[in-house]
């Protein structure tokens, strides 16, 4: 019974995983709708993550598997890894016909010579997320939306 339950978990946590990197594209692409002055609707986000959900899918294994092998060779790889390849959510959102190969490349293009200064700018949000546990979370509702944004002009920033 208890392996039932253990295999239960595993393939209910390998599902959320899968959903969830084809919404974090999603995601980006209301934000930036947002940010451009387009009315998004949740009809149309749907729409785009049916129609590019294998795209998403396998730009976020990538990324991951890129900043594990990084990670792996010493914390610092792991870290610029993760730096370079963190637009890659709204560079699938804006480009979903890019493969998989040229939306990696295009991420690390857009970081080259940021990279410290989008390593300061997430460092200057853990104030912010050290302090949001002792509001019991409630911070979090104003903290996650704050830097989603401040990720997304970011993004309109450096792709110029």
């Amino acid at each position: 019974n208890l392996i039932k339950v253990g295999v239960f978990s595993a393939i209910l946590s390998i599902v959320t995983s899968i959903v969830s990197c084809i919404f974090a594209v999603g995601y980006s692409y209301y934000c930036l709708g947002f940010i451009r002055g387009n009315k998004m609707e949740m009809q149309d986000i749907i729409e785009f993550c049916k129609k590019n959900w294998m795209i998403s899918l396998f730009v976020s294994f990538m990324v991951g598997l890129n900043i594990i092998i990084g990670s792996i060779l010493l914390i610092i790889p792991g870290i610029i890894a993760a730096i370079g390849l963190t637009f890659y959510t709204y560079v699938v959102a804006d480009n979903p016909e890019l493969d998989v190969t040229n939306a990696l490349r295009k991420c690390w293009e857009m970081t080259l010579g940021f990279k410290m200064d989008l390593f300061v700018f997430y460092l200057s949000f853990i104030g912010w997320a050290i302090l949001a546990p002792f509001t019991l979370g409630i911070l979090f509702i104003w903290l996650i939306p704050y830097m989603t944004i401040a990720e997304t002009l970011a993004y309109e920033t450096l792709k110029k």
